[in-house]
């Protein structure tokens, strides 16, 4: 599964610490997905991070 949370992240000007207040998601779960070692995203997590960043689930996560 490939992932763009970095690069959405970054285009909105955000940090990995703003991203986390905003999603209510932690700041070490946001950095394991960007790195690539969070294989396993639950589907909660994922909603949080669209929502945050006003975007579809499907631009974060593409298989």
């Amino acid at each position: 599964m490939v992932n763009r949370l970095a690069t959405i992240r970054s285009a909105k000007g955000w940090s990995q610490n703003q991203l986390a207040l905003y999603s209510r998601v932690s700041r070490s779960t946001i950095n394991a997905i960007e790195n690539g070692n969070h294989l396993n995203t639950s589907v909660q997590t994922a909603l949080k991070l669209a929502r945050a960043l006003r975007v579809p689930v499907e631009d974060i996560f593409q298989l």
